[in-house]
């Protein structure tokens, strides 16, 4: 097997690079780091990313290899997200209610702000939204 490096200036090329299986290993020039994209049967595996930024990307399942399953979001500044399967009946909330619980449902997004407190304080916000065209 023969390794070869060429550099190339990717910014003017506009056709698809296309491996049909193997692996390609890209090297940032400025940091000198290193990844490697293998293909196999279809299926994209990346080694050696510290971080990717990927838009509009849906998960409906996000298995790690010990088979945890990930229920959560965590948005940076923000906080961990905790998605519940039901709506709060009244805004605010009920025993056992968590800033951070989220749960959206056919028309409202809902997010807790704080934990439950008493029958008197509001604690859940939530936001309307149309599955129509915007």
């Amino acid at each position: 097997m023969t390794v070869k490096s060429t550099v190339i200036d990717l910014s003017g090329i506009k056709e698809d690079v296309i491996i049909e299986q193997g692996t390609l290993y890209l090297t940032d020039s400025v940091l000198n780091t290193r990844v490697a994209v293998t293909i196999s049967n279809g299926v994209f595996f990346v080694d050696g990313i510290a971080q990717a930024q990927l838009p509009n990307v849906k998960v409906t399942n996000l298995t790690f290899n010990n088979n945890t399953v990930q229920t959560t979001a965590f948005i940076p500044g923000v906080g961990q997200f905790n998605f519940r399967s039901t709506p709060p009946l009244h805004d605010h909330g009920a025993v056992g209610d968590k800033a951070y619980d989220a749960c959206l449902d056919g028309t409202h997004l809902y997010i807790c702000k704080r934990n439950y407190v008493d029958d008197a304080t509001v604690i859940w916000g939530r936001i309307a939204y149309s599955s129509g065209n915007w």
